[in-house]
C-alpha cells in the first residue's frame, strides 16, 4: 500500500501575494508622488515639500498637510509660473499606463 502526503502551499503563496502587494503599491506611492511633485506649482517650495504618500492594504493616498494646498490645486485660473492646478490629478492620470504597469510587475514579483 502506498502512502501519501499532502502539503499545502497556500501559507507560503498568500504571504508572497501580500509582499507583492506591499511592493507594488509602495512603487506606485513612490512614483506618482514623485511625478505630482515635478508639476506642483511653486512659490516658496513648501507645497512642494509637504507631498508625502502612504500606502493602505489596497490603496496609496498621496496628499500634504498644508492648508493652503486644495486651493492651489483646485484653481484653474491661477497664473503659475512653475507648475500647474490639478497637479495631483494630473499626475495620476498621465500616468496611468505606468500605475498599472508598476502593478502588475510588482504582482509578479519582478520590482
Amino acid at each position: 500500500m502506498s502512502s501519501y502526503r499532502l502539503e499545502s502551499n497556500v501559507p507560503k503563496v498568500m504571504g508572497m501575494f501580500e509582499q507583492n502587494k506591499r511592493k507594488a503599491l509602495d512603487a506606485v506611492g513612490l512614483d506618482t508622488s514623485g511625478r505630482a511633485k515635478e508639476i506642483t506649482p511653486v512659490d516658496t517650495g513648501r507645497l512642494r515639500s509637504s507631498l508625502t504618500w502612504q500606502r493602505n492594504d489596497t490603496s496609496v493616498d498621496i496628499g500634504t498637510n498644508v492648508e493652503y494646498a486644495i486651493f492651489v490645486h483646485e484653481d484653474l485660473d491661477a497664473f503659475h509660473r512653475v507648475g500647474e492646478a490639478k497637479f495631483l490629478t494630473k499626475a495620476v492620470q498621465r500616468n496611468e499606463g505606468r500605475i498599472r504597469d508598476l502593478i502588475r510587475r510588482g504582482m509578479e514579483g519582478k520590482l
